[in-house]
């Protein structure tokens, strides 16, 4: 007889892991989900911790490279919690 488990985080869709993860405020509680599994860490490591705080100087020289990336890749707006100017 076959036991059946009980559904996890890994089985919601993707729209509510991403939800899910938006929701973790500190980047010291993403990393021990990240390392849970492969498909976490995949997912958190690359979009997530990397993009938590958006830090520029209005003197940045790589300020308009940085405004065109953002422009072409929306998505990547909403990686960040907060920004310093």
């Amino acid at each position: 007889m076959k036991s059946r488990r009980t559904p996890g985080l890994r089985d919601c869709p993707p729209e509510i892991v991403e939800s899910i993860i938006l929701e973790i405020d500190s980047p010291c509680d993403l990393l021990p989900l990240a390392l849970t599994c492969k498909a976490f860490c995949q997912l958190i490591i690359p979009y997530h911790l990397q993009f938590r705080l958006f830090r520029l100087s209005v003197y940045d020289k790589l300020l308009p490279q940085l405004w065109k990336l953002l422009c072409d890749r929306p998505q990547l707006l909403s990686r960040f919690r907060s920004a310093e100017f």
